[in-house]
């Protein structure tokens, strides 16, 4: 996580920085980036670099769980909006991260990290997270659970949706786009509804039964 300086910052000079950190990061991957880029582009001194991140590991970090915030709050408002339905929320959810992954404004970035394996740096880092825990922690599941129908479930605990929620969102969605930057890799294209479809039908077997 960033010093405190960092957030006695400007909003301007902090916009200027992760601006910079995004353009170097979506350009090559974690060993190939450069902070001499990212401080010449942002035009701030090497010495003051390091009075708002520890190292580049540091600011690949947030930068990167900065992304994965603002798709959590996206996952709430879709949970909210309609009203609790978890499953639903889930099948419109894949649909936009498989679009934001693969062809959106991130999408360079995402296949690079995949590429060069540069997720690796979460599990190498864990203990820097001021929680200890994956971006996909405790309180963020505790939001999602405030906001779920739990009459549409047979959830008898927040223990139990924890469990749920791990297997579908952190583990299933993860897998999902695995597997697509692994095909896109292999074969230089990806079919984005063939993925949605095999989510769906995780969701499905959880939903309705796999027992005839």
């Amino acid at each position: 996580m960033p010093k405190q300086t960092f957030f006695n910052l400007t909003e301007s000079k902090r916009k200027r920085l992760m601006e910079s950190a995004a353009i170097e990061f979506r350009q090559y991957s974690f060993n190939e980036s450069s902070i001499s880029h990212i401080i010449a582009r942002a035009q701030i001194p090497r010495g003051s670099f390091y009075q708002y991140f520890e190292d580049k590991a540091d600011l690949y970090m947030y930068y990167t769980k900065k992304i994965g915030l603002d798709y959590n709050e996206y996952l709430l408002k879709l949970l909210e909006d309609n009203k609790g339905d978890y499953f639903k929320t889930l099948r419109l959810f894949i649909k936009d991260i498989l679009n934001e992954v693969f062809v959106g404004e991130n999408a360079v970035f995402y296949a690079r990290m995949m590429e060069a394996h540069d997720f690796e740096l979460f599990r190498k880092y864990k203990h820097r997270d001021e929680n200890g825990n994956h971006p996909h922690d405790d309180l963020f599941n505790e939001k999602i659970f405030a906001k779920v129908d739990l009459k549409s479930l047979k959830i008898d605990s927040y223990d139990e949706f924890k469990m749920l929620n791990m297997m579908l969102l952190s583990g299933g969605i993860f897998r999902t786009v695995s597997s697509g930057l692994m095909m896109q890799k292999a074969q230089g294209h990806v079919n984005l509804q063939e993925l949605e479809a095999n989510y769906n039908k995780m969701i499905d077997w959880l939903q309705y039964g796999v027992a005839k």
